[in-house]
This record gives C-alpha cells, sequence and structure tokens, in this order.
C-alpha cells in the first residue's frame, strides 16, 4: 500500500509541475513535500503503524510544517504516532507551528495532555519556559486556560442532560395523571 500511495503522490506531483526536487521551493512559490512526506502524514491519519514505520524509514520530515500544523500536532490530533516522531534522530523539539501562536512541541504535547510524549521533548531539549508568539502565554497558562474550557463544556453537558432527565420527569408525571 505504502508503495502504491508514494508512487501515485510523485507521479501526481510530476503531472502538475510542482517539484524538481521535492521539498524544495519551486518556481511558482509552493512547496512540495516528498513522498516519504506525504505517506506519514497519510499513516497518521489512518493509524498505520506499518506505513509510518516504513514512511519514517525512507526519510520523511519529522519536522515538516504548514500552516495550520506539524507532523507532530498531526500525530497529536490523531491520538497516533507521536513517540514515533520525537524519537527519530533528527526531530527538532523546540521547533514551532507556523500558526500564529507559534505553538512548541511541548506546548502542543501539553495541551494534550501527553505525558510521556511531554516527557520526551524535555529529554530532548525542548524549552520549558517558551511562550507562545502573539499572546505571550506559558505552557502552564495554555493548560489551565484548556482546562477551563473543558470543565466549562463538561459543566454545559451536565446541565443538558439535567434538563433532559427532568423533562422526562415531568413527561412521565403527566401521562400518569
Amino acid at each position: 500500500m505504502f508503495k502504491n500511495y508514494v508512487k501515485i503522490a510523485l507521479l501526481v506531483s510530476l503531472m502538475i509541475g510542482q517539484v524538481a526536487i521535492a521539498g524544495k521551493n519551486t518556481p511558482n512559490g509552493t512547496t512540495t513535500k516528498s513522498p516519504a512526506t506525504l505517506a506519514m502524514y497519510k499513516a497518521l491519519k489512518d493509524r498505520s503503524p506499518k506505513d509510518l514505520s516504513t514512511a519514517l524509514k525512507n526519510g520523511a520530515d519529522v519536522n515538516d510544517a504548514d500552516k495550520y500544523s506539524t507532523a507532530l500536532g498531526t500525530a497529536l490530533n490523531n491520538n497516533f504516532g507521536a513517540q514515533s516522531i520525537v524519537g527519530r534522530k533528527n526531530f527538532d523539539a523546540n521547533k514551532r507551528d507556523n500558526t500564529a501562536e507559534g505553538m512548541t512541541p511541548l506546548m502542543l504535547a501539553a495541551l494534550k495532555f501527553n505525558e510521556p510524549v511531554m516527557y520526551a521533548l524535555v529529554k530532548k531539549g525542548a524549552d520549558i519556559t517558551a511562550v507562545t508568539k502573539k499572546s505571550g502565554k506559558s505552557i502552564i497558562e495554555l493548560v489551565k486556560a484548556a482546562q477551563a474550557q473543558q470543565l466549562k463544556s463538561v459543566r454545559k453537558m451536565l446541565a443538558l442532560d439535567v434538563k433532559a432527565e427532568n423533562a422526562e420527569v415531568e413527561a412521565t408525571e403527566i401521562t400518569q395523571i
């Protein structure tokens, strides 16, 4: 499956004329990803250990970032493959994503409450004092804000559940009269 995906990705890239050298800027200003990097993202999305391992062995760029996320961000969002990415020798534990906030890998892992990845990042030299670019929030402030938002959501769901239970009780009482 991986080999077919790499062939298709390479053919499509060649057909649209964007690659002479994968991963480099092209004349029209876009940046292309290598077939191995594309395969890595697909493996992360599909949660396929075998395909992820193959993509990493074939040189997928674990420090890749686009406008919205990083390879690690994708792994954390899919709850799959983050430790494999962080474990690569060339992984940059302090490379920020390209969002306005400029989150570090440690910030992303902290927001997902992923302790094993946080531990691996700190061991790799992640800056524990980093703050976001735009709002200047520390890792602790980000986690507190995320927890507050989660708590707000839970309270909202519980309130809805209580309203639903009350509606059921009222409906039962009416039918019994």
